[in-house]
């Protein structure tokens, strides 16, 4: 007998679906059936059926790419039934290495990328924000900020820098948003709007200011007058929300400014 004769026949296919029919009913009497049990007989009596059959020999064509496929369908099955029932075999399984950061040796989860894309270490959330604040300051360029949008779906996990060459060939932003950007950076003169002290290098714009479809920022459409600020007035704008920020910066990761003038704005992942 062939093992799609095994399993999908009638005779097998209605004991198979009344077997699931059987547990999902078992798995609403919580008190005299825990989900513990319910789940780990879910996927062991599947995988017993599985192998049982393969192994009496009721098989034929053994070798063949549907009985490889059944067979690790059946020793999968096996295993997630094993463990859902023992979850302490977990623990026998090789786990990952956990990550630490570069700088103090906590655990770590926290990306710096420099340079565009290069991911430079992974950091502890304080010694990532230090990393961040130290390449802010030390940039030379006039650049625009928005103000992180962690908490958007789709932004938790960066907080990105592009340069201007580089926002339309390389990240594919329309040219008339890259031509926005220009404008917002030729507007940078005098003091900063704030402290009234230093140099305002970075037109930078409040939360709320920017818009977002279904592909991202609205760049193109901005046409608030940012306010000009000096690198340390900036960072004292932005730090709280992205050291609050209640995912990793995991993915792409939180950049340092780099190469020329650019924008600090979140982006879909």
């Amino acid at each position: 007998m062939d093992i799609r004769e095994l399993i999908f026949p009638n005779n097998h296919w209605v004991r198979l679906g009344l077997y699931l029919v059987f547990i999902l009913i078992l798995g609403r009497f919580k008190s005299m059936f825990t989900a513990r049990i319910f789940w780990a007989a879910f996927f062991l009596v599947p995988a017993v059926i599985i192998l049982y059959g393969l192994a009496t020999g009721r098989v034929q064509n053994a070798g063949t790419w549907w009985n490889t496929l059944s067979l690790v369908m059946g020793l999968g099955m096996g295993v997630l039934g094993l463990l859902v029932l023992f979850p302490q075999l977990a623990k026998l399984l090789p786990q990952p290495k956990p990550k630490k950061c570069k700088v103090c040796g906590q655990p770590a989860d926290d990306v710096f990328i420099v340079d565009g894309g290069k991911a430079e270490g992974i950091y502890c959330r304080r010694h990532v924000m230090e990393n961040f604040e130290r390449a802010f300051k030390a940039f030379m360029y006039p650049f625009v900020v928005f103000h992180p949008e962690q908490e958007r779906a789709g932004c938790a996990t960066m907080y990105p820098y592009y340069a201007l060459d580089e926002m339309v060939n390389k990240f594919h932003f329309e040219k008339q948003a890259r031509d926005n950007v220009q404008r917002c950076i030729e507007r940078i003169s005098g003091k900063c709007n704030k402290c009234g002290e230093n140099k305002a290098q970075v037109a930078y714009f409040r939360k709320g200011i920017l818009t977002w479809a279904g592909s991202g920022p609205q760049l193109a459409k901005v046409n608030a007058v940012p306010q000009l600020l000096c690198l340390e007035c900036t960072l004292k704008q932005i730090t709280p929300a992205l050291a609050a920020n209640k995912e990793h910066y995991s993915d792409n990761g939180l950049f340092a400014p780099y190469k020329q003038a650019g924008v600090y704005v979140n982006t879909y992942l």
